[in-house]
């Protein structure tokens, strides 16, 4: 008869296996893959950014400060802008009304020269007046580009003026002292041809001196 051994039992018991230690290769790869996806998205992001900048710039460029009668007309940026397109085409949009304001400040003072030609003081107060009031019509962005603008277009106006005015009184001024020293020859040639005596203390002597002083003076 055949024996049958009986199955014995082993006690089991944890034992530690240590850590196991990834592949080096396979490390580095990950890591590189992990900062090829970063720099994609870095230039993805960058290259979306410079389309933003270019819409802003192309916005920038096609809005008019003023209508087709030459009006300047304040309106908002253009609808639908990303932010980043909206911060590239302000400042091109700003350089747009302020050259329109300048354009209509400088027309509006060659208009109020002619006006006030030899009137300095007349001269800044209406243009005074005229700046103010363009101030309080513009857009409250640009109301301290207007008055800048127009108080610089003002001093040289007004001084250009006074400089004129002056140039024009000297002028006045010699043309009075010549035409009263002609007016004063001739008294004294008057005087000799009726036989005047034309000795000191004279009235043709006193006139003779008086004439020379004259010119004199406008000679100087």
């Amino acid at each position: 008869m055949a024996e049958i051994k009986r199955l014995q039992s082993q006690q089991v018991f944890n034992k530690p296996i240590g850590i196991v230690q990834p592949s080096t290769s396979a490390v580095e790869a990950g890591r590189n893959l992990e900062r090829l996806g970063s720099q994609m998205m870095q230039r993805a992001f960058e290259a979306e950014v410079d389309v933003q900048k270019q819409k802003g710039i192309d916005a920038a460029r096609g809005f008019a400060a003023t209508n087709t009668d030459g009006e300047i007309v304040y309106r908002k940026l253009p609808q639908g802008l990303s932010k980043i397109a909206q911060r590239e085409a302000q400042p091109i949009i700003d350089k747009k009304y302020s050259a329109a304001l300048l354009s209509d400040m400088k027309a509006e003072a060659k208009k109020l020269r002619a006006d006030f030609d030899k009137d300095p003081d007349g001269f800044d107060n209406a243009f005074s007046a005229y700046v103010k009031k363009t101030a309080e019509l513009t857009d409250p962005r640009y109301k301290a580009i207007a008055i800048d603008v127009g108080a610089e277009i003002a001093g040289q106006n007004t001084a250009d003026i006074y400089a004129d005015k002056a140039e024009a009184d000297d002028a006045q001024d010699y043309k009075n002292m010549f035409d009263a020293i002609e007016a004063a020859g001739q008294d004294l040639e008057a005087f000799i041809n009726a036989g005047a005596p034309i000795n000191d203390g004279s009235v043709a002597h006193a006139k003779f001196i008086n004439t020379m002083r004259e010119i004199d003076e406008l000679v100087d």
